[in-house]
């Protein structure tokens, strides 16, 4: 049984040149026999070279325009795409060797649209096999661009959470220190706050002196 990956499935919208189902975890199609693989290769390595060349075509402008991009999820993304891309077109590719070998694994280079694939041709109207962009210099440092340009936007906003905390510490103390002043209390006054009873107690009344009665004496008559 053998993976296949199709970048672009019947039946799934496709957004932008660039978009596909290019994580492993989205395939959604079941590891096939030699046999039912090779069949199906023929029909999915179009879509797969087409995804490649899209990409290829977009790093072009990506690639020396990266310095200047704006920092956002969009150069991270790109950079991910683009190497998931090609890491599964090389698998797609060393299956396609052992599975289908030679013509056996041809597939036509003109689509029905009129486009001709950027594929790794021996006729003129015949792919041999996907190109991957594996050995191309202008996909490998466009990449690289992208990934520097994401690591300098990581650091820029790490660098700015940072400056915002210490802005933030003084005004703290500052405010702590003004809370102090305003109620005059000092940490005498507060120790002495706690130890002071919340019901304030009775005052004790000093014991009465007792007077004794005086024995009644009988009148002498």
């Amino acid at each position: 049984q053998y993976p296949l990956w199709d970048p672009q499935p019947p039946g799934v919208e496709q957004e932008a040149a660039t978009s596909g189902q290019i994580f492993p975890f989205q395939m959604s199609t079941e590891p096939l026999s030699n046999e039912a693989w090779v069949k199906a290769y023929k029909a999915v390595a179009p879509r797969i070279q087409t995804l490649m060349d899209d990409i290829a075509s977009k790093l072009k402008t990506w690639g020396p325009g990266a310095a200047q991009m704006k920092c956002s999820e969009a150069l991270e993304e790109r950079v991910l795409k683009a190497n998931t891309a090609r890491h599964m077109c090389k698998d797609m590719q060393t299956l396609q060797a052992t599975l289908a070998p030679g013509r056996l694994g041809a597939f036509p280079r003109k689509l029905e649209t009129g486009r001709k694939l950027r594929c790794m041709s021996t006729k003129k109207d015949e792919c041999a096999k996907l190109n991957c962009y594996g050995k191309s210099d202008d996909y490998t440092q466009a990449v690289a661009a992208l990934k520097k340009r994401d690591a300098a936007c990581r650091q820029e906003v790490q660098e700015k959470t940072t400056k915002d905390v210490q802005k933030a510490k003084p005004k703290n103390a500052a405010g702590s220190a003004a809370g102090s002043a305003a109620g005059g209390m000092t940490v005498k006054d507060l120790m002495k706050e706690e130890e002071a009873p919340l019901v304030p107690e009775e005052p004790k009344e000093e014991p009465k002196a007792v007077q004794q009665a005086m024995p009644l004496v009988p009148l002498v008559t």
